[in-house]
């Protein structure tokens, strides 16, 4: 299973790959826009078991743009996608939902919601069984 972290902010892709890691995420990618990720989605062969976390605000290409490519594209569209922005607003997670996003995630965030958020796609924490 692949995580990849796509966002501009190196501050923010070191902190997520730090928390992901922590959770005990195994194979955490990170790249800084849209067009990088769908590079390393197709180099890896993302599908249905990977998750795409995804800031809204980048440039050149938005994260709901990489969204859109993302749901257009056959060999990636099984993706779990995961939208991080600063806004919560009504309008703009209902134009996320409509566009395909599996879950969004507000910032701030803590580990324990990401946690929440990611639960079925990581390794149970130690002492607990399943």
């Amino acid at each position: 299973m692949n995580f990849l972290i796509v966002d501009d902010d190196a501050d923010m892709r070191l902190t997520l790959r730090d928390m992901l890691e922590s959770l005990g995420a195994a194979r955490v990618w990170a790249v800084a826009d849209g067009n990088k990720a769908l590079e390393r989605m197709r180099a890896l062969e993302f599908g249905r078991s990977d998750v795409v976390l995804a800031d809204w605000n980048m440039q050149p290409m938005s994260g709901l743009e990489l969204l859109d490519a993302v749901r257009t594209d056959r060999r990636l569209c099984q993706v779990y996608f995961v939208m991080i922005t600063g806004d919560a607003g009504h309008e703009r997670v209902m134009t996320a939902r409509e566009r395909g996003v599996n879950d969004y995630i507000v910032k701030p965030f803590e580990l324990l919601a990401l946690r929440r958020k990611l639960g079925t796609f990581l390794p149970a924490p130690r002492g607990v069984r399943g």
